[in-house]
């Protein structure tokens, strides 16, 4: 939810979510895999809103939720629909780009939405009063730090920690990218944070996906349980035009 990376590896993709919460929220569902329109979905569930922050649908496709966007746009205080119902809805959806099209987004808060979906990568963002898609490289190596948590100063630092590492790991893995993404001592603006306990890093979510199969690593870090789940890899022909 508050930090996301994605790496192109010689077996396929490799993509990180960080989720940055209250530890007093209501505690997240571990993932499951699920029956979705046209496929399985893996994701897990948040224990407060039942949506979810990270997904993966059977056909390659995966979504990883940022809380806020560029230059947003949130006068009101609260909202009548969460965002990590917005993220179920679009892996849900049997079309996933004619569902961002159609979809009403009214009453949601500022969020970016990280799309791997072979073979383009991009972003899809609403700032409370438009939609926007922006396409990424899929050749390099990316990391985004969400705006309501991170200012500028502490995302430029967290891209050089990140770029120095991937400077050195020049073809890493899921276990590679979680010793990195937990190394990081800066309980401030780290890559998982603890500031005094009001708000933390809850959870790792790895997602590994190789010629024909997808390999999902969660971690819940306040409990220490680890899950893995694996699916077939079933590749679907999809525009990615929007």
């Amino acid at each position: 939810m508050c930090t996301v990376t994605f790496i192109p590896t010689r077996r396929g993709v490799l993509l990180s979510s960080n989720r940055d919460e209250s530890p007093l929220r209501k505690k997240a569902l571990l993932p499951m895999i699920t029956k979705a329109e046209d496929g399985d979905l893996i994701y897990p569930t948040d224990g407060l809103a039942s949506g979810t922050w990270v997904g993966v649908h059977s056909s390659g496709v995966v979504m990883v939720l940022l809380n806020g966007a560029a230059n947003s746009f949130a006068s009101q205080t609260s909202f009548s629909r969460s965002r990590g119902l917005v993220v179920k809805q679009l892996l849900n959806s049997d079309n996933h780009h004619n569902e961002w099209s159609y979809i009403d987004l009214a009453n949601v808060a500022p969020f970016t939405l990280v799309v791997w979906q072979h073979p383009s990568l991009f972003e899809l963002s609403w700032n409370g009063r438009q939609k926007h898609c922006l396409y990424k490289n899929p050749g390099k190596p990316h990391i985004w730090s969400s705006s309501t948590l991170y200012d500028i100063n502490a995302m430029k630092k967290r891209e050089q920690w990140f770029t120095k590492w991937v400077d050195k790991n020049k073809d890493p893995d899921s276990k590679s990218l979680y010793q990195m993404l937990r190394s990081c001592n800066d309980e401030h603006d780290g890559f998982v944070m603890n500031r005094k306990d009001t708000l933390r890093t809850l959870s790792i979510s790895l997602i590994e996906i190789s010629r024909s199969r997808i390999n999902f690593r969660y971690f819940d870090l306040l409990t220490g349980t680890m899950a893995l789940l694996t699916m077939d890899l079933k590749r679907k022909h999809e525009s990615v035009l929007l």
